[in-house]
């Protein structure tokens, strides 16, 4: 017996010691086999450093994973994670099913650029996503059948996706200043119900909350919430939001082809964006608040029919500017960019909103000029004055127009 328990006792610690290594020895192993895995599916480079993998509990970890750009695209990298853990069903393996019960990232940082310099615009995204498609379908065509039964595919299931101090950040460029650039930063949140591939495109089964800021220097608190499938070609979501008091003149864009240039203001936005089949379709509630305008490098006379100068003063003048901005368009259109569409919906409804705020200072004044003629001359040009002004002037020609009226009785 004596001879017996410290023989067991070093059994005991050789499997303790076993048992906590093997999780570093499994991530040694497994780890350039898994660059070269998801460097193949995806055609990027993909690096992953510390990689641990420990099949009892099932446990996940890895110190960095860094998905590189495509070749062709400037930013680098172009997904990276400073931090990754998760828990595994490693007996699901064998059925052919990707079972994580919880992963979670920190401080990952996601580029999604897009240059326009092609004959038809394009995305790192979609530059992996065609590889990866292409990957998939020749590898089934070159399958061949098994007792004529279709072969059984790999299904890959994520209970919870968790974000912690996460940044997502989109860039547009490729024609001369026209680079656009938006930062979501601090992201906080979690997607769950994450399946791949999806049976049905029209199943909305990922419900996600997401909170942060938006802004690279002047962040704004945001939030972001729906349901969606993005694990399917045809992509459909169900998304709102929020940004408050952000900086405007910051996102300058907004106002490209205009001639004026944004000194300062704040903005708020509401948004209800529905993907069905990639049929997108938003309504945005966006809020300008002490707006602040500067000529532009080429200034002109008149904006939209009215002078320059009365537009400026007239959307200064405005405490609160509240603009309705619908966005319609399919994802697979290649003229179709949300921004663009946003854009030019925005600058429609400026145009709207403006028209209805001076129509009314126009015509008061033609008549006030029409009241006059032949005994006082008020041109049109009243309108070239401050619109804060456009009210005593009012009162100034109807007291010459009533005058006038005097004297021509006194004539007669």
């Amino acid at each position: 017996m004596k001879k017996i328990f410290p023989l067991f006792l070093v059994l005991v610690l050789i499997s303790a010691v076993f048992y906590a290594c093997s999780g570093w020895a499994l991530g040694w192993y497994w780890e350039p086999r898994f660059e070269k895995i998801l460097s193949d599916l995806f055609g990027l480079r993909v690096e992953i450093q510390g990689f641990y993998l420990h099949p009892w509990p099932g446990k996940v970890r890895a110190d960095r994973v860094t998905f590189h750009n495509p070749p062709d695209f400037r930013q680098e990298p172009h997904f990276d994670v400073q931090g990754l853990e998760g828990d595994l069903d490693v007996f699901a393996l064998r059925d052919q099913h990707v079972l994580i019960h919880r992963l979670k990232f920190r401080q990952n940082v996601f580029y999604l650029e897009r240059k326009l310099d092609q004959a038809a615009p394009s995305t790192n995204v979609t530059a992996w996503y065609r590889h990866m498609r292409s990957l998939i379908e020749s590898r089934r065509a070159s399958e061949a059948p098994t007792l004529g039964r279709a072969r059984k595919r790999w299904q890959v299931d994520i209970e919870t996706l968790q974000l912690a101090n996460g940044s997502f950040v989109y860039v547009k460029y490729g024609k001369p200043n026209s680079e656009v650039k938006f930062v979501f930063q601090r992201l906080e949140g979690h997607i769950d119900g994450f399946r791949w591939p999806s049976e049905d495109p029209r199943k909305m089964g990922q419900v996600f909350t997401i909170r942060g800021t938006f802004g690279e220097l002047y962040r704004a608190p945001f939030w972001l919430e729906g349901e969606a499938n993005f694990a399917t070609r045809d992509v459909s979501f169900d998304m709102k939001g929020e940004i408050r008091d952000g900086e405007l003149a910051v996102y300058h864009s907004l106002w490209d082809g205009l001639p004026v240039r944004v000194a300062g203001g704040r903005f708020s936005l509401k948004t209800h964006v529905v993907c069905l089949l990639r049929e997108l379709k938003a309504e945005n509630e966006f809020v300008l608040s002490a707006l602040q305008l500067n000529v532009g490098p080429k200034p002109q006379d008149k904006i939209w029919g009215f002078p320059l100068k009365v537009w400026v003063d007239f959307l200064q003048s405005q405490d609160i500017l509240r603009l309705e901005i619908p966005v319609h368009g399919r994802l697979e259109d290649p003229s179709f960019e949300y921004h663009q569409a946003f854009r030019k919906a925005f600058q429609e409804s400026l145009h709207q909103k403006t028209q209805a705020g001076l129509e009314p200072f126009k015509a008061s004044a033609s008549r006030l000029a029409a009241g006059a003629q032949g005994v006082l001359e008020v041109p049109v040009k009243v309108l070239e004055l401050p619109v804060r002004a456009v009210g005593e002037l009012g009162k100034a020609t109807a007291s010459a127009v009533q005058g006038s009226n005097t004297e021509a009785s006194k004539i007669e």
